[in-house]
């Protein structure tokens, strides 16, 4: 293309001239100047007049241009990684900026049965803001979904503690994603949650957020709600005593926000307790002349429901196997203490010393004989315990007795002569947990006389200083079968 001047001397044809180019080799058919402004219409006339005179250029056209356009979106679009970064700043924004609106748009529940409610994203909300370490871990926690998501390298955080599927599958709020057909796309994922309640009476009613949920009894006391969405709910439980005739009741806000999908709770209801002790294990608890299903152990023992306000009264009972016995009757009172120890009644006390006698003659038998068989008035369940005592006094191949050793070849015969009463005898009573029976404790002093095989007899009064032939003793008694019998005894010296 050649641009031509014309000389100033031709004046009258210059502007004319400014706009005429002359083309050569361009267009075969023309020569000389043309005008451009012509020639692209005539282009266009000649492009529209084929494509409507062939409707499948225009179509293919349409397809084409349409071909362009997606490609450049999908070229010139912003990556995946800003949609889910933005999704995961939605949440937290909207968490920092109280903005209940943007998280109901942007969160989706994994159960159709999960109920979203307003108040569950404003318990969220405030949740959030008050254990914040629970906030910075979810968001973590959708990070790390993020980075797998876009297949990120690093190996930083939770990424680097955890497999891929731990991670997916954590949190109660999580980064989803939804696949489309362009592209995918990302909203905040909700877990269903699950509340176990388990109620520690035998009766009773559970209700959660007023609404009844198990009717307890001794067979069936603990129960499983959801898919529920993580939120605060209310729990109510509630039993009646029948020996106190009182109903106990108890209201709590249960929490769901956590990291487990399961949360448990345990009820007991007692309502106001009481400190029980006695002087031996076996007694039974009486309030207001009703049993209860109390019994003092070795250590304390917690009763209730009561009242502090004197309407109650206190009593302990005890079935020992000589017959039963009751502690003095007491009314509650607020901040009293109280012994519900049983007394040993002062029969049983001079009968129960009706086995001592026959035991303490035969024992003079089994020590000559070494014949544990010999032994009267005791329990035959302790017989084994009784022949290990008994092999206890001739070891070494002596013979002890009130630890002196003696040559028990050279003793003749050994006769039991009398006992006493030891003054430090009290009656102690305690349960025996494996024969499930109570036994009294009898503390004395009996006295032996011993022939040796040269005829020389020792009887001790106690008033001389070579005192081995007495020892102190203490008996374990019970009554079994109509009779008293030895249990156990200790040879103290």
């Amino acid at each position: 293309m050649q641009k031509h001047e014309k000389n100033d001397s031709n004046s009258q044809n210059k502007e004319t001239s400014e706009n005429h180019y002359e083309f050569k080799n361009s267009f075969s058919n023309n020569k000389g100047q043309i005008n451009i402004g012509g020639t692209v219409n005539n282009i266009y006339k000649n492009v529209t007049q084929t494509l409507t005179s062939h409707p499948v250029y225009a179509i293919l056209s349409v397809a084409g241009i349409f071909t362009i356009v997606i490609l450049m979106v999908i070229f010139f679009a912003p990556p995946s990684e800003s949609e889910a970064s933005k999704t995961i700043n939605s949440f937290h924004n909207a968490i920092i900026k109280e903005d209940i609106d943007t998280l109901k748009n942007i969160i989706s529940v994994d159960d159709d049965a999960m109920e979203l409610k307003e108040k569950y994203l404003q318990q969220l909300i405030k949740f959030s803001k008050e254990n914040t370490k629970y906030l910075d871990k979810t968001i973590q926690i959708m990070q790390s979904q993020k980075a797998l998501y876009e297949d990120e390298e690093t190996d930083v955080g939770l990424l680097q503690q955890h497999s891929k599927e731990n991670i997916l599958n954590s949190g109660e709020f999580y980064l989803k994603k939804v696949s489309g057909l362009l592209s995918d796309s990302y909203v905040i994922g909700v877990r269903p949650q699950y509340l176990e309640i388990y109620m520690q009476n035998d009766n009773g009613i559970i209700k959660v957020d007023n609404k009844a949920v198990l009717k307890v009894s001794k067979t069936k006391n603990n129960t499983r709600i959801g898919p529920l969405f993580p939120g605060e709910y209310q729990v109510y439980c509630e039993t009646y005593f029948d020996y106190a005739k009182m109903k106990v009741t108890d209201q709590s806000t249960v929490s769901l926000f956590g990291f487990d999908n399961t949360t448990s709770k345990s009820v007991q209801l007692t309502g106001n307790k009481l400190s029980i002790r006695t002087l031996f294990s076996g007694v039974k608890i009486y309030l207001n002349n009703q049993p209860t299903p109390f019994e003092v152990g070795k250590d304390k023992t917690d009763i209730y429901p009561v009242k502090f306000d004197g309407s109650q009264t206190l009593q302990g009972v005890v079935k020992f196997p000589w017959g039963e016995s009751r502690s003095e009757k007491f009314v509650i009172k607020n901040g009293a203490s109280y012994s519900l120890t049983p007394p040993l009644q002062e029969n049983v006390k001079k009968e129960v010393w009706s086995v001592v006698e026959p035991f303490l003659k035969s024992r003079a038998e089994v020590l000559m004989k070494k014949d544990v068989n010999a032994y009267n008035g005791i329990m035959q369940t302790s017989k084994e315990d009784f022949k290990r005592k008994l092999d206890y006094h001739f070891k070494d191949g002596n013979f002890f007795v009130n630890d002196f050793a003696y040559d028990h070849d050279g003793i003749k015969s050994i006769k039991f002569m009398k006992y006493k009463l030891d003054s430090y005898n009290d009656y102690e009573v305690r349960y025996n947990e494996v024969l499930k029976k109570h036994e009294i404790q009898l503390k004395l002093i009996a006295f032996y006389e011993m022939v040796g095989n040269d005829g020389k007899v020792e009887t001790n009064d106690l008033s001389s200083s070579f005192s081995d032939n007495y020892e102190h003793i203490e008996l374990w008694v019970t009554f079994d079968h109509g009779e008293w019998k030895v249990v156990d005894y200790s040879s103290i010296g």
